[in-house]
């Protein structure tokens, strides 16, 4: 009997390990995704970019600042704050373009249980060295086939140009 009791306590005691193993495990692999997205955009990789996202067309959605849209429209009048576009967009800029693209990512946060997370961060983006805009970004994921998939980005933009990007966001 106590050979038992022994065993189920040593049971008991591992499961909460095995669930934390997991969970450290599950904040590596979507680091990694966080990782790849920015890797990707330097070495302007649009076939892992492409597989970093769950379908070929998920909500991809700016909204951008009231100052930046002013500036904006005296370009291009048309032109709305709230930006519904696509990572095929975004792909197709940094993977045609001659220029040198990088997004930086500060405080990135991670939230997430085995199933779906929750990424957000700071962002910065620099197009030869020079920042074009900043803001606010999250993502949602989902575990699909033991990989992480993004399926939904927002972000805020606020134009360079019109506010500067911050000190901490450089």
């Amino acid at each position: 009997m106590k050979k038992i009791l022994l065993w189920v306590l040593l049971a008991l005691l591992t499961v909460p390990a095995i669930a934390q193993i997991q969970a450290d495990q599950d904040k590596q692999q979507i680091q990694a995704v966080v990782e790849t997205f920015r890797k990707s955009i330097i070495n302007k990789d649009g076939e892992s970019f492409r597989q970093l996202f769950l379908y070929d067309s998920i909500p991809w959605i700016g909204i951008t600042d009231d100052k930046s849209m002013a500036f904006v429209k005296k370009y291009y009048p048309d032109k709305k704050a709230l930006d519904p576009s696509s990572y095929k967009d975004f792909m197709k800029f940094f993977t045609s373009t001659k220029s040198k693209v990088e997004e930086k990512f500060y405080h990135v946060e991670v939230v997430n249980d085995p199933l779906i997370a929750s990424v957000t961060f700071d962002y910065s983006l620099w197009v030869d060295d020079k920042p074009q805009n900043w803001g606010k970004e999250s993502w949602e994921l989902i575990k699909v086939d033991g990989k992480w998939k993004i399926f939904f980005v927002s972000y805020s933009g606020y134009l360079a140009q019109v506010t500067p990007v911050p000190d901490n966001l450089k």
